[in-house]
């Protein structure tokens, strides 16, 4: 059955599209995948993870405790695109590894997968996919969003959105686009388009 990627950029609203999505699918026929909290996970629990954490960025990034500090490994990586580039090096493969594989398995199922992921088109994870959804917005948007409700600065902000690959492009690359910069009537109703036509394509 199909691969569905979904994308977009810092911000413009993937998680609560995926909200809505699963809301209004068949609970039992679909599998969601977040490599955002997949990556999240290795930082916490993978010991390889940490040990390489360590090698390429020190211990500042760490609390005494032994954690990873995410806000303090998120100023060093987007502080230089080495810096970023290193990290990606080290979570990127292991998250696309996992989600590769439950797309090789959804493909021999009745089961649809959903991949949520901020760099499917810079990670060539567009490739693995049938459709590729992308939820975007204005670049005001993204910086009065991160800004607000994750307590970044402006400047955070504006360096990872430079970090990942134009909005525009992905847009155009786009096989569904949902355009979440209004209210979210405006989002609910473009979720339940796009699952009265996923289920007439793929029923």
């Amino acid at each position: 059955m199909p691969v569905f990627g979904i994308t977009g950029g810092i911000a413009t609203g993937k998680s609560s599209c995926i909200g809505l999505l699963k809301s209004r699918l068949e609970i039992d026929r679909t599998v969601w995948f977040d490599a955002d909290l997949a990556a999240r996970e290795l930082l916490e629990n993978d010991a390889l993870v940490k040990n390489e954490i360590q090698r390429a960025f020190g211990d500042p990034v760490f609390e005494e405790s032994g954690k990873i500090d995410r806000n303090a490994l998120r100023k060093a990586a987007f502080g230089t695109e080495e810096n970023r580039r290193k990290l990606n090096s080290i979570l990127h493969p292991k998250v696309r590894s996992q989600w590769a594989s439950l797309a090789a398995q959804a493909r021999q199922s009745k089961l649809w997968l959903f991949v949520e992921i901020a760099l499917l088109y810079e990670t060539s994870g567009h490739e693995l996919c049938d459709k590729v959804i992308v939820v975007a917005c204005s670049q005001h948007t993204q910086i009065r969003r991160i800004t607000g409700a994750r307590g970044l600065t402006e400047s955070m902000a504006k360096q990872i959105i430079a970090s990942q690959s134009s909005l525009g492009e992905k847009c155009r690359m786009a096989d569904v686009l949902i355009w979440n910069d209004a209210a979210l009537t405006s989002l609910e109703r473009q979720c339940s388009l796009l699952v009265g036509w996923l289920n007439k394509t793929y029923a």
